[in-house]
């Protein structure tokens, strides 16, 4: 049958489109499904239990207290958010670590890998490759599987770093402050410029992470994902809370709880705002913010209903 002929070729056709996209997702998912096992004998561990303690720290910034008088200790190998409003003093903590000053004290075998938006220590004539292989002793099969859960997979990782984007940028530094030989990881608001799905992937990196780790950000799933411990800064006060954000928020009453979630909710809003007025995104970082951007006041609108 001539007239039918067409129809049945068409049909196949379709079958067969529909079995390779369904091969190529099933490629894709074990590609983004293969783990990384970052390991300790590749930095050098923190042989005492305690890996920063704060004794009597004070920040003022001119005429203005930051925070007064503050006085904890950090176990070895805990994951620690810190969480508050902007401007009270959360990168001051990460400078003052980073800088040893009067107060602050680190494990002697101490190596910090610093991440803040400068993104200063990347250089741009190189590749992707050759930044994150700088300085880690991690073999190269290793380092591209982790730039695979970065999404940087195939010939992406010969790209030189002047030709990336803004969040592109973010990931390649992440992914060399996790494969050097630091064993202290600072991040300051290590999401900015990251899409949802990375977002994700970062997560499980925080968390496989074997070193000790301190992250400011308002991203309320990464802080309950990852954090074993919280640095709260409120109302001119800084807490150390043994406990992941869920304990915390469990102990406040429930209208308490709703204001920090509303809070954390508002920032990140003010945070997606800012990178969404930046000129480097791609299309993609940009819809992908945007959707975040919707999300958050739809999130915001609930909860200021009681829903």
């Amino acid at each position: 049958d001539l007239h039918s002929f067409p129809t049945r070729r068409s049909s196949d056709l379709i079958k067969a489109i529909k079995t390779r996209i369904t091969q190529l997702g099933q490629q894709e998912k074990l590609i983004k499904l293969q783990s990384i096992q970052l390991d300790l004998k590749y930095h050098q561990p923190l042989k005492s239990k305690t890996a920063l303690r704060l004794e009597n720290v004070s920040k003022e910034v001119g005429s203005r207290i930051l925070f007064p008088n503050i006085t904890f200790s950090v176990p070895t190998g805990a994951k620690v958010a810190i969480i508050g409003q902007n401007g009270t003093g959360k990168s001051a903590l990460f400078e003052m670590i980073v800088n040893h000053e009067d107060g602050v004290t680190l494990s002697p075998q101490s190596k910090i890998g610093f991440f803040d938006q400068k993104l200063a220590n990347l250089d741009p004539d190189q590749t992707i490759l050759e930044n994150v292989s700088n300085k880690s002793n991690y073999p190269e099969s290793l380092i591209r599987i982790l730039l695979a859960r970065l999404y940087f997979s195939g010939d992406a990782i010969f790209k030189k770093v002047s030709s990336l984007s803004g969040g592109e940028k973010v990931k390649v530094l992440l992914g060399k402050i996790f494969l050097s030989d630091a064993n202290v990881l600072l991040l300051d608001e290590p999401t900015n410029f990251l899409d949802i799905s990375t977002r994700e992937e970062l997560e499980s990196v925080l968390i496989s992470y074997p070193g000790t780790v301190f992250f400011a950000s308002h991203d309320q799933r990464l802080i309950s994902t990852v954090a074993t411990h919280l640095i709260v800064f409120e109302d001119g006060n800084v807490r150390f809370i043994p406990g992941k954000y869920q304990e915390y928020t469990e102990k406040t009453d429930s209208q308490p709880q709703d204001q920090n979630q509303l809070l954390l909710l508002q920032h990140e809003l003010t945070s997606v705002m800012s990178r969404l007025s930046l000129p480097l995104l791609k299309d993609k970082e940009n819809e992908s913010l945007e959707q975040r951007y919707l999300g958050l006041l739809e999130e915001i609108k609930q909860l200021k209903e009681g829903k």
